[in-house]
């Protein structure tokens, strides 16, 4: 895996203003060491393809978007706030990056909002947000905040709307080793406890609220474990629990959770780690409501405005015939075609060797990467969800030692 990187583009202020270059190379460092250990076997790692531009982030109040929450009762809604400096408000925003509403805090103050995570509550059947206001660049600030309150009514037609929100709790804290510069929380589906992972350490540091957090006193939240990777800006954790994401400005770390591990001990495993292009001041992750992919989502840093990014996950390959039965190199055909949001595309490899499977517009450029790993000998098929691409042919292009195969396919969906 190459990663290409343009230092000026960035310009991040290190905590103890050292020059840019340590930082950078220690973070390539890390990613090259757990890439080469998930290839492995160290870590299990799923499939997930190329970032899809979901579309511009055209709203100019959401100018410094810093968390990223999908929705748990509106599916195709998300929710995201702006960095230090502005009000108790949220967005809800569609998957395509349109403004839907802007929420209210009524009597909240906001000092720096880190991130956002959606999860369970003190109210049974009730879909709860949580916006973490827990920045604290210079670690002097005792009391760190996380808001909480019910997810609001919305409707996917819904343009500029404006809901103000009385029923929002307080949840204050202290860490017990003293102030932390933080900007990851993470909502445990399962149990309801909440985590905090500290930015500025070399190791980031885990902490917890457990369920129920009491409004109206300070807590103290425990110290929970250490994690291999630093300046973690965002996380979250899939609806069903199972699956966690954190991730830097450089890379985005993966760990599966069996449903009977505690968060933090889930966490102790090496990750594996996730293709990712990188974004400029790229904070926000969030899974999609059904764990199909996940989203990232950036500030409009350096005159470059902010895109909603989705990575789509490459279900899970099966074989269906035993490998003596695959005895040569095909590809297709693909299953719908024409198709109009999604296909799926089979292929056969005769042994073990490396394969590439990619899809191209008429223009020759690809536009989507399908799988890209070692194949064993057996059937393979792979969705291609392309509801986000325009109609018209494509190429499905798979790419072996032994030889490359193509397929013609029609995108038909009518816009």
């Amino acid at each position: 895996m190459v990663v290409m990187m343009q230092r000026k583009e960035m310009r991040m202020v290190l905590p103890n203003g050292s020059a840019g270059f340590p930082f950078y190379t220690g973070l390539l460092l890390m990613s090259a060491l757990l890439l080469a250990r998930a290839d492995n076997g160290f870590s299990q790692q799923p499939s997930f393809g190329a970032a899809v531009d979901q579309g511009i982030i055209e709203a100019k109040q959401i100018n410094e978007a810093s968390g990223l929450a999908a929705s748990r009762l509106f599916p195709g809604v998300l929710y995201t706030h702006n960095d230090s400096g502005d009000r108790g408000r949220v967005f809800a925003i569609n998957d395509q990056g349109a403004l839907l509403a802007t929420i209210v805090l009524n009597g909240v103050t906001i000092r720096d909002c880190e991130d956002i995570a959606a999860g369970i509550g003190p109210k049974e059947r009730t879909a709860y947000l949580y916006l973490a206001d827990i920045g604290d660049n210079n670690a002097e600030h005792t009391v760190s905040r996380i808001h909480r309150f019910p997810e609001p009514e919305l409707q996917l037609s819904d343009r500029g709307r404006v809901i103000v929100l009385d029923t929002v709790e307080t949840i204050a804290f202290t860490y017990p080793d003293g102030p932390r510069d933080a900007e990851t929380l993470l909502a445990d589906p399962v149990t309801g406890d909440l985590f905090i992972v500290s930015k500025r350490e070399e190791s980031c540091r885990l902490y917890r609220l457990p369920f129920p957090q009491k409004s109206g006193t300070v807590l103290t939240a425990e110290a929970a474990g250490v994690l291999p990777l630093t300046m973690a800006v965002g996380g979250d954790i899939s609806a069903d629990g199972g699956e966690i994401l954190i991730k830097n400005y450089m890379t985005v770390f993966y760990w599966h959770r069996d449903m009977q591990q505690p968060v933090a001990q889930a966490l102790t495993a090496l990750p594996a780690v996730i293709p990712y292009a990188l974004e400029p001041q790229g904070e926000a992750i969030a899974w999609r409501e059904d764990g199909a992919g996940f989203y990232t989502l950036s500030e409009e840093a350096f005159n470059i405005e902010a895109h909603l990014y989705y990575y789509p996950r490459l279900p899970s390959l099966y074989s269906s015939s035993p490998a003596s039965q695959a005895v040569e190199l095909t590809l297709g055909p693909n299953e719908p075609n024409p198709f109009d949001q999604a296909t799926t595309v089979s292929f056969t490899v005769p042994e073990t060797m490396e394969v590439e499977l990619s899809v191209y517009n008429e223009q020759g450029q690809r536009v989507a990467l399908l799988f890209q790993q070692t194949a064993v000998p057996g059937l393979y098929r792979v969705i291609w969800q392309a509801g986000a691409y325009s109609p018209g042919r494509y190429q499905c292009r798979l790419q072996t030692p032994l030889r490359t195969l193509t397929h013609s396919m029609t995108l038909a969906r009518e816009r």
